[in-house]
């Protein structure tokens, strides 16, 4: 019973262990990019969010214009 209740310690703290090393290496890539706070992160996340409709948006045309050349190119190569 204590090995079952050492072992589940020692994962416990193997978890938090591993836990914390990612997100010290979140911290430092974030410092990397520039941002210095979290204010800042939460700006830039509310930006994105704010901008994701818009890209969808274009995504959805560049597929439809993609459509349209490639028909053209079909119909071009048909008329030689």
């Amino acid at each position: 019973m204590v090995v079952l209740i050492c072992v589940g310690c020692g994962l416990g703290l193997a978890g938090l262990i591993a836990l914390a090393y990612e997100a010290v290496r979140l911290i430092r890539t974030a410092r990397k990019a520039g941002f210095s706070s979290r204010a800042h992160v939460q700006e830039v996340m509310g930006r994105v969010q704010r901008l994701a409709p818009r890209f969808r948006d274009l995504e959805v045309k560049q597929r439809a214009l993609a459509e349209k050349f490639s028909s053209f190119s079909t119909k071009a190569r048909g008329s030689n």
